[in-house]
């Protein structure tokens, strides 16, 4: 039998039911607002590039344009950046390492010590870019993908030890004191890491 109190019963039920899905949709819009903001403060510390011709677009940390090989001799950089509009889709984590010196180094191995944490980076000696300026010197640089936002990548044996390569950088990004040593198969060239560097990687690893 339905009664008056059964009837009572189920609308302040249906009530609480309604203020509980109200209040749940309300904390979603302010965490999706929330990170919006966020969203557009770390973008607006970077810089937009886009490609017309191909129809891509990166986004860099400040200093670095579409070309990042104009760098002096006996340098070296390291810079993180998205491929692909966060606005719109979801970008790729990628981050950039090159040198400029007098002789070849045949980069095959990125090896990191930030305090008492120490990892590699590997990546394809295949996808290695060149370049020889006329008395400036040789160029060599490669951009490697955070493989495990590509399950296709995170899978292969070759790419494996990058899954945590976040993880790794994140703590390199929050150290103090940190070295890359660029290692190849002529030679080696480590690098003091600097402040804005590990600021830039801080800024795209939140």
């Amino acid at each position: 039998l339905i009664t008056a109190t059964s009837i009572v019963s189920n609308s302040r039920l249906q009530a609480k039911l309604n203020e509980y899905t109200k209040e749940k949709s309300d904390q979603e819009a302010r965490r999706k607002k929330e990170l919006e903001a966020t969203r557009d403060r770390l973008l607006g510390k970077m810089v937009k590039v886009h490609d017309s011709v191909d129809d891509t677009t990166l986004y860099k940390p400040k200093g670095y344009g579409k070309k990042t090989h104009t760098i002096s001799l006996n340098r070296a950089f390291i810079y993180p950046y998205l491929a692909g509009d966060p606005k719109s889709e979801v970008p790729f984590f990628k981050i950039s390492v090159g040198y400029n010196r007098s002789d070849w180094l045949f980069m095959n191995n990125l090896k990191f010590k930030a305090g008492s944490h120490r990892f590699d980076i590997a990546f394809n000696t295949s996808d290695v870019w060149s370049d020889v300026g006329f008395g400036t010197g040789v160029f060599e640089a490669i951009d490697i993908l955070y493989t495990a936002d590509n399950p296709l990548l995170s899978d292969s044996l070759e790419f494996s030890s990058n899954d945590t390569m976040l993880d790794d950088l994140r703590i390199l990004a929050n150290s103090k004191h940190a070295t890359m040593r660029i290692e190849g198969s002529q030679a080696n060239k480590d690098v003091t890491l600097t402040s804005k560097q590990l600021r830039d990687l801080r800024n795209f690893i939140k």
